[in-house]
């Protein structure tokens, strides 16, 4: 075997590799304050997209958490405060990227919860939570609720796909 054949498959194994570490990652939610034995199934699961969690329960997130698209946190009443994010092209001239809003909700074991802006047209957001229940589709649900309180990627209530995955 020639010195660069041998290279060349090194190089393959190790980017598959760098490939499967960067997967792994990428799919684990942040843990925000959960206790070292709590089960993991009794998770809530907060997602959010376009919109970036300032504060959880009056506790400000550490910049590198503050984009995370998913963030475990444990079941209970919990008040999350959301800002929308520069990419948000309903807003015309970074209109309303300085402001942040308060949602409010009351999350069981097992539940996702999906933040939404509500946006409704280019001078107003209103966020909102849907909780989807374990073992539910959350598409429906979702649309269900764009339709009444404005959409969660702009206002042409289209879902981000991630959020659509059964």
């Amino acid at each position: 075997m020639s010195y660069l054949s041998y290279l060349k498959s090194n190089v393959r194994f190790a980017f598959l590799i760098f490939i499967g570490v960067v997967t792994c990652i990428a799919r684990k939610p942040i843990l925000w304050n959960i206790p070292i034995h709590y089960p993991k199934s009794d998770l809530v699961m907060l997602r959010h997209f376009n919109s970036g969690i300032r504060r959880i329960d009056g506790i400000e997130l550490a910049s590198k958490y503050m984009d995370s698209t998913d963030i475990a946190i444990i079941p209970g009443r919990h008040t999350i405060n959301i800002q929308p994010e520069m990419w948000v092209s309903t807003f015309p001239g970074g209109k309303h990227l300085e402001e942040v809003k308060a949602v409010s909700f009351d999350a069981k074991p097992g539940d996702d919860v999906y933040l939404c802006l509500g946006l409704r047209d280019s001078s107003e957001w209103s966020p909102y939570a849907v909780i989807v229940r374990s073992g539910t589709n959350p598409t429906q649900q979702l649309l269900l609720a764009m339709e009444k309180n404005g959409g969660c990627v702009s206002s042409s209530k289209t879902l981000p796909m991630f959020w659509t995955d059964p």
